[in-house]
């Protein structure tokens, strides 16, 4: 990308990224030299908190300055074209802007979250009063779900304190998150039902099923 400064002075400007990404490699061009001006994830030391955006600060000095991109996600690298270049001024109100337009639905998330977590709590009573080992795996799987849901806001509405210290960990999250409560749905179904004593040949056949989940979410937090 090449980057006219026709003024004097070195200015600041804002590179603003309309995606997601794992790590962002921020090349300068001076004479036949290249600097780094930015390397690791969006979120690291030069990123703009607040902003609906990933968006980072350049420094651009007087004269043509030609910057080079890298854009890094969990399935490979390649060179980003949904961006732009804007003053620092104009990202303060992309994240009000973005909320305004998705009230309705921001309401319906909230609810959601809200559901979760008075589910969570219920059940928990249950579990301290009966101490039933489908409580346990019930609990599991409402926390899971939750979990996934929050990450899920949180990259949409860029949670500053979550995208800086686990942007590096959402992507595999993601995935064992869709899978994982699977698990403890199906070990709450076993022991609220009594299968083991009822229905033995089932039992042993989602005991089956739990155990390949368990073997694909391994691999998937060691390929991610």
């Amino acid at each position: 990308v090449s980057l006219l400064n026709d003024s004097p002075d070195t200015i600041k400007v804002a590179l603003r990224l309309d995606s997601q990404c794992k790590s962002l490699a921020v090349y300068h061009k001076d004479g036949d030299a290249w600097t780094v001006q930015h390397a690791g994830h969006a979120y690291a030391e030069k990123a703009i908190p607040g902003s609906f955006y990933e968006s980072l600060y350049l420094i651009l000095p007087p004269g043509n300055n030609i910057i080079y991109l890298n854009h890094e996600t969990p399935l490979g690298r390649f060179t980003l074209f949904n961006l732009d270049f804007v003053f620092p001024d104009e990202l303060n109100d992309d994240k009000i802007v973005m909320i305004e337009s998705i009230s309705s639905f921001i309401f319906v998330m909230v609810a959601f979250l809200f559901i979760i977590i008075f589910q969570l709590g219920y059940v928990a009573v249950q579990w301290y009063y009966h101490r039933r080992p489908e409580y346990l795996d019930y609990l599991s799987y409402l926390f899971l779900i939750g979990l996934y849901f929050f990450l899920r806001y949180a990259m949409i509405f860029r949670v500053d304190f979550v995208l800086y210290h686990f942007s590096d960990f959402i992507p595999a999250l993601n995935d064992v998150l869709l899978i994982l409560p699977y698990l403890y749905y199906l070990r709450f179904s076993r022991h609220f039902m009594n299968m083991k004593e009822h229905f033995p040949d089932k039992d042993r056949q989602i005991r089956m099923v739990e155990k390949w989940i368990a073997i694909a979410v391994v691999i998937l937090a060691i390929v991610l």
